[in-house]
């Protein structure tokens, strides 16, 4: 059998395997009632998650003059609603339609105004009087605001959480937030301080119990402390009253000094009676309630834009929007067997896995759907991009000499695989546009 064949079969295995766990109308009923058997246990590590994202994006927005509208985390809404009965005919399980949270409100688009709205007003007026703010050329102080190349931009509003937040340990986080900065020339003060705060707000959730923030079940009853991993990759432990201190705090020896604010020990937060806690968590409960509603309704969305015959036959061209990736995927691990066996003979298996998930990875970043994280990488150039691809997998402990040959062999098929799949998904909204 050759290697042509053998692929086309793993692809047909793959369409297979895909329509009868997604597709089909049998497993959108399993997943279904399956999404009841573990909502809870969803919902509890869904708001463990996006709690802590939510708040930290709080950090970035201050200190760097970024709308909270602008944050990646928090253009991630989407509201379910049903079909009309012509939609439902026509395919279409569930409508989703994206929510714009700054329509509700509209502070979250304007800094100044939304400090206004979160910190008591005494509090609010010397943050808010002091911060930095985004240089406009003939407009700004140079020594009063900072400039932010689009790659630059793209790392303070949305990677930089991504590393911190997703489920990478802290030393690659650390190691993923290092190369970036060095590539996008951010002094390593400025991000060793993105990352101690951002460090800081993911411990205290497990470590502590500030006044404001808190779970009751989960976090720890300390003695006003916190201790967390440092940019050094050392453990330190500082004293943690309120939500205040990981966000703005100053911190000896760590925070950047115009960058850091003393307040009283209480809680300097706008305290909301109806909601029984900050304002903010107004805004945090509206995304992370959308976000539970979409839970239900996943098995659906999976499924979505098929007629009926196409739910009970394996002719739904769903499957095929599964298949180009997945020929794609397998080509390019061709291509890096080839390389690595040229170049590293008798280099073991789990080290040409990490050869294959490097290629991939850097495939998916320029050109995969839905993927929060990737936007530094789009905004840099080719160069960029590529340096920043190399340092990042020489420091996981690759041989630089096969990386620069896999990008070498690899780049030119990465952007053709990319236009092939930008076709496909286009031609997957218009069937979506036509069915509606």
């Amino acid at each position: 059998m050759g290697i042509s064949q053998r692929e086309a079969e793993l692809v047909l295995e793959a369409k297979r395997a895909y329509w009868s766990k997604v597709l089909s109308e049998e497993a959108i009923d399993i997943n279904f009632w399956r999404g009841f058997d573990i909502y809870d246990i969803t919902l509890t590590s869904g708001d463990w998650t996006m709690s802590d994202t939510l708040w930290s994006s709080l950090i970035l927005s201050v200190l760097y003059d970024i709308p909270v509208s602008d944050i990646v985390p928090w253009q991630l809404s989407w509201e379910v609603k049903p079909p009309t009965e012509e939609e439902f005919l026509s395919g279409i399980l569930v409508r989703v339609e994206p929510i714009n949270i700054a329509a509700e409100f509209p502070e979250l688009q304007d800094v100044s105004a939304l400090i206004r709205r979160l910190l008591e007003p005494e509090v609010a007026e010397g943050v808010d009087g002091t911060r930095l703010r985004k240089g406009r050329y003939g407009v700004s102080r140079y020594d009063e605001s900072y400039y932010d190349p689009p790659a630059v931009r793209q790392f303070l509003r949305s990677t930089v959480l991504a590393f911190t937040k997703k489920r990478y340990s802290v030393v690659e986080a650390r190691h993923r937030v290092a190369t970036a900065a060095s590539v996008l020339n951010i002094s390593e003060d400025v991000a060793g301080s993105i990352f101690n705060r951002l460090s800081m707000m993911t411990a205290i959730k497990s470590e502590t119990s500030a006044w404001d923030y808190a779970w009751w079940d989960r976090s720890e009853w300390s003695a006003e402390t916190v201790r967390y991993v440092t940019w050094d990759l050392t453990e330190r432990e500082v004293e943690c009253e309120t939500l205040f201190d990981p966000l703005y705090s100053t911190i000896w020896d760590e925070a950047v000094w115009d960058q850091a604010y003393w307040v009283p020990a209480v809680s300097p937060f706008t305290f909301d009676p109806e909601l029984v806690g900050p304002v903010f968590d107004r805004y945090r409960d509206m995304v992370i309630e959308q976000w539970r509603r979409r839970t239900v309704y996943a098995p659906l969305v999976a499924a979505n834009y098929q007629r009926v015959e196409e739910r009970t036959r394996l002719t739904s061209p769903r499957t095929e929007t599964y298949a180009l990736p997945m020929s794609q995927v397998s080509r390019l691990r061709s291509l890096v067997r080839g390389v690595v066996a040229r170049l590293e003979p008798g280099a073991p298996p789990a080290k040409i896995c990490l050869y294959e998930r490097a290629v991939l990875e850097l495939y998916g970043s320029l050109y995969g759907v839905h993927r929060w994280g990737d936007e530094m990488q789009r905004a840099m150039s080719r160069d960029g991009v590529r340096e920043w691809w190399l340092r990042k997998w020489m420091g996981e402990g690759l041989s630089g000499r096969v990386l620069i040959a896999l990008w070498n062999t690899c780049i030119d098929a990465i952007d053709a695989m990319g236009s092939a799949k930008l076709r496909d998904r286009l031609n997957f909204v218009r069937t979506r546009v036509r069915l509606r």
